[in-house]
């Protein structure tokens, strides 16, 4: 598919992806992203530990991969 997404003044949105790489959910995640040739930042969670509370007021469900972009869940 691709294709370039903008808002309106030109600027991309900022996606944050809250991932791990041996999530089949993350990955899908991350095709869909660089289909669409959107810029984002990738923080990895590690699995084996329990979650960090940071992480967990970004994510209360706890599941393994997030996608935020301007603060809000996506």
């Amino acid at each position: 598919m691709g294709g370039s997404y903008e808002t309106q003044n030109g600027a991309h949105p900022k996606i944050i992806l809250y991932t791990n790489h041996a999530c089949p959910y993350a990955h899908r995640a991350h095709i869909a992203l660089k289909e669409l040739e959107l810029p984002y930042e990738e923080v990895i969670i590690d699995l084996e530990k329990p979650r960090e509370d940071w992480y967990l007021k970004v994510n209360p469900v706890c599941r393994p991969s997030s996608a935020f972009n301007q603060h809000k869940s996506v």
